[in-house]
């Protein structure tokens, strides 16, 4: 999990344009400064790296029930969840 994690920050240190941190981890999307179309870019790098369909409404019920962006733990469970429900996958190894 903490390769996932790494990863998802990552994503999002990219698309901000700011130094990754851990504290990001429990945050949603949007505090972070990410846009509804920030988020759709992040989930189809995801999608693209892994060819998997992420599918977050099962996963990120606080983000579904106030409306706003899922955290990045969120995202990144989800992420987790997908690949181990489909180890046929093997995806190449996350960059550090």
């Amino acid at each position: 999990m903490q390769d996932i994690k790494n990863f998802v920050i990552q994503l999002v240190a990219q698309k901000t344009s700011t130094p990754a941190c851990d504290g990001w981890w429990d945050l949603p999307l949007d505090e972070l400064g990410l846009t509804s179309i920030d988020f759709a870019e992040i989930l189809f790098e995801i999608e693209e790296r892994f060819n998997i369909e992420v599918r977050l409404d099962r996963h990120a019920p606080a983000a579904q029930s106030s409306g706003g962006m899922p955290t990045l733990r969120e995202v990144g469970d989800t992420l987790a969840s997908t690949l181990a429900s489909q180890p046929s996958l093997n995806p190449a190894p996350l960059p550090s």
